[in-house]
């Protein structure tokens, strides 16, 4: 993730982009095909993602460019983000017991209709195991992009509130894995 929307950053700021959460709310039904501004995560998008890309900042991230993608609005929004282990590395080392760099989700283990683990390949020795959970979160980013797909594979989901991201290169790895989750 090395690319992040940000909204009237000290970035932007800096390079004669003049944006501001107001705006990018009056834009955000138009990104979104129809999103509703008012949602509080939406809200938080808006007023935090400055916070967040100091924070990332503080921590050694560098922000190197702020660019333009459709799926941010008419304004440049996109901060390039360089440097991200840095920021990153002392969460590995704090929870390297419980991080699996090495690994990659195969499918979803089901058990009586209920999603009970995954399966995954260990990708240093190519051997696949599965690990028991209690919950599962499938993260793969982009399938908002095909909502009515997702709700085709998970019609329950239509009864939350979905927050999701905009970025229209970001096309949803792993929707076989939702459909297992079925």
């Amino acid at each position: 993730a090395g690319r992040m929307l940000g909204v009237g950053t000290p970035w932007q700021q800096a390079a004669g982009i003049v944006d501001s959460p107001e705006l990018f709310l009056a834009e955000w039904e138009e990104i979104t095909g129809g999103g509703d501004p008012e949602d509080p995560w939406v809200q938080r998008l808006a007023h935090e993602s400055t916070d967040v890309l100091s924070w990332l900042e503080s921590l050694g991230a560098e922000i190197r460019s702020v660019e333009g993608d459709f799926g941010a609005g008419s304004i440049d929004r996109i901060h390039q983000v360089d440097n991200l282990l840095g920021p990153v590395e002392p969460l590995i080392d704090a929870l390297i017991e419980e991080t699996w760099l090495d690994s990659r989700a195969e499918s979803l283990v089901v058990e009586s209709g209920r999603v009970i683990g995954v399966e995954y390949q260990d990708l240093r020795t190519e051997q696949t195991h599965w690990i028991e959970a209690s919950a599962t979160i499938i993260a793969a980013g982009g399938f908002v992009r095909n909502l009515d797909r997702v709700l085709e594979a998970q019609p329950r989901l239509g009864e939350l509130s979905l927050s999701f991201e905009t970025i229209p290169t970001n096309a949803g790895h792993n929707l076989s894995l939702l459909d297992e989750a079925n």
